[in-house]
């Protein structure tokens, strides 16, 4: 009733699927224009769901603006549209605590060693994130720097058996993750191409970058394209001794200049202007 009473110009379904399916079904009705956004491809999950993934296209389909968290995404969803309807919004990261810190005040907030190299992951601990390849190349690095600690933190699930040496500090709240990132030599950011892994912009990578930290990803579509002006950072997945070399090459840097990264500013001056767009403002 209240969005009878305010007669919006715009309804938007802002990740993930449910609430742009629920968008598409209102805007009509109310007769405004539908925004719908999406920062990964919901149809890699739980891909026996088809009739969600399917009401999830159509109202991705219909959104009067699309915006896609980047490129690869905008060529899977935005296929037959016009292009002026298709917003790359590149993930940002929190401009409150993500920026360069003291690194042994960093570790001793976290109970971490503070004379020893250190090698972060952060993030959903899955078997689908190439977790083997960093652990074994993890092993192949000690051969050099006997030192060398691997620290996991995130969501754990099962089917993942952890190195008995990994420092685990479990799930960090969201306002721990710079702490972690500022305590830490080198963060490494796993994935596989495919389904999901070309289709997703792991906002870690940004936070990570943005706390000037040496960063190496498994190269799928998407890291590619973030670290499009780092490509000595991105690895080939899979490869244990490609990826201890470029975490032995990292820890000889101490902090990364990355240059000028998405902020949430940035984003909300180009969402602005494409929502008046979609006025004929």
């Amino acid at each position: 009733h209240a969005c009878v009473r305010l007669r919006p110009d715009w309804i938007g379904g802002l990740s993930d699927t449910w609430y742009a399916v629920l968008a598409a079904h209102l805007a009509g009705p109310m007769g405004a224009r539908l925004w719908v956004d999406a920062y990964d491809n919901y149809a890699s999950y739980i891909p026996w769901a088809w009739p969600l993934h399917a009401a999830w296209r159509r109202a991705a389909a219909r959104a009067d603006l699309l915006t896609v968290a980047g490129p690869s995404l905008a060529d899977l969803l935005g296929a037959g549209r016009a292009p002026a309807t298709t917003l790359v919004l590149p993930m940002a990261p929190d401009p409150i605590g993500f920026e360069p810190g003291d690194m042994l005040a960093a570790r001793a907030r976290l109970r971490l060693p503070g004379d020893a190299p250190l090698v972060a992951f952060g993030g959903g601990v899955h078997p689908s994130r190439d977790l083997d390849t960093l652990f074994r190349a993890v092993e192949i690095a000690r051969r050099q720097c006997p030192q060398l600690k691997l620290v996991l933190s995130g969501r754990r699930f099962r089917g993942v058996e952890l190195p008995a040496d990994a420092l685990w500090l479990g799930y960090l709240p969201d306002d721990a993750m710079p702490t972690l990132y500022q305590a830490v030599d080198v963060v490494a950011v796993m994935n596989t191409p495919g389904a999901f892994g070309d289709y997703s912009y792991p906002i870690k990578l940004y936070e990570a970058m943005a706390c000037g930290r040496p960063v190496v990803a498994s190269r799928t579509d998407s890291t590619a394209w973030i670290l499009r002006d780092h490509p000595q950072r991105l690895v080939t997945p899979g490869s244990p001794d490609a990826l201890a070399a470029a975490l032995l090459r990292a820890l000889q840097e101490k902090t990364v200049a990355y240059g000028a990264l998405p902020t949430w500013t940035g984003n909300a001056d180009m969402l602005e202007a494409a929502l008046l767009r979609g006025l004929g403002q």
